[in-house]
């Protein structure tokens, strides 16, 4: 077992590895300030993650669940059936899965900072193949900690295994918590982050683009819990047109739930769908939203396989809908998949 101490330098010369292979892409180590990282960088025979989507879940202080979801593409010229992933925090509960089930992992390497996970494909990737698959995990050492300010502090680093051309990550926070506000103390890093609520849950999101494996960007979020929002609101509140606020709230909340639901459909199509999900709407779409599962496949010149476990994931994204007809199935386009190909 390597000790903890090693793994900095070998992650340094594996860097400095993978950098050798990629000359004159002039780039720089303030990725996490920029929108992209090599811009210029051609990228061929390798496998790469078209997009990379990590959604950090804290629904209690001391609770913290991980989703990622990795849409790969097989660029090299040879078949691919297993993967290697690099967890740089200490978790447990891991589970990874594709569209058809399950898939079984070995842990390689554990430490209290890091896990190698390494699985078999439940389908071989062929050259120019894309396939998605999921993992999930509980963070066991908890990156956040309460120090004497009483603020919480999530630091997240994220490792890339491969080559990525988009990684996605969001944070959601507890309910009712806001972002900590301390002069002389950054409170998100990177500053290119978006904000948005679901709910009365505060979520922080980035995107960075083109970045090399072994490639480890921090993300930081310093936060105040619920029971430090501000308190003793003017007497006003209570006794000045109660009703019309409730009213004017109502309408409010009804129009931003609408318009948060349909952007959250439309980033279905963005963030959690490959090309070859996004082929068969368009072609599900222009055949007037009914399509025969078979034709469907000869359209996009799919297999019979590759048609169906991609089928399955626009089923469970509840994009379209699926009817058996004899040995055939008839698919539907759904009121949000008509709004993902909006």
């Amino acid at each position: 077992m390597l000790q903890k101490r090693t793994f900095p330098l070998l992650g340094l010369v594996f860097t400095l590895v993978m950098l050798s292979q990629f000359p004159n892409t002039n780039c720089s180590a303030t990725v996490l300030e920029r929108s992209e990282y090599c811009p210029k960088m051609q990228v061929s025979d390798m496998i790469v993650l078209t997009s990379h989507v990590t959604q950090i879940d804290i629904p209690e202080v001391d609770e913290i669940y991980v989703t990622e979801i990795y849409n790969i593409e097989n660029r090299l010229n040879y078949s691919v059936s297993s993967l290697t992933l690099w967890l740089n925090h200490s978790c447990s509960n891991v589970t990874v899965e594709d569209g058809t089930g399950t898939i079984d992992y070995d842990i390689l390497v554990q430490t209290s900072s890091y896990l190698q996970l390494f699985f078999n494909l439940n389908q071989v990737l062929d050259t120019n193949d894309t396939t998605s698959f999921y993992l999930s995990y509980n963070l066991d050492m908890m990156p956040i900690y309460e120090d004497e300010s009483d603020y919480y502090n999530l630091e997240y680093s994220s490792t890339i295994n491969y080559y990525t051309q988009n990684l996605y990550l969001l944070v959601k926070l507890p309910e009712n918590s806001y972002i900590h506000e301390e002069a002389g103390l950054t409170s998100i890093y990177p500053t290119n982050q978006t904000q948005s609520f679901a709910g009365k849950r505060l979520i922080i999101s980035w995107s960075l683009q083109n970045l090399l494996p072994s490639f480890n960007p921090l993300f930081i979020v310093r936060y105040d819990p619920p029971s430090l929002e501000p308190s003793n609101p003017p007497i006003w509140a209570f006794v000045v047109g109660p009703l019309l606020g409730i009213s004017v709230g109502f309408v409010i909340t009804y129009l931003l739930m609408r318009r948060k639901e349909d952007k959250s459909i439309k980033d279905i199509g963005t963030l959690f769908l490959n090309e070859s999900q996004k082929t068969l709407l368009r072609i599900i779409n222009e055949a007037g939203g009914k399509i025969a599962q078979n034709e469907l496949g000869r359209k996009a010149d799919f297999t019979r396989a590759k048609t169906s476990r991609n089928l399955l994931l626009l089923e469970e994204q509840g994009l379209i809908r699926k009817e058996k007809w004899g040995r055939n199935a008839i698919v539907y386009l759904s009121k949000s998949g008509e709004k993902v190909i909006e």
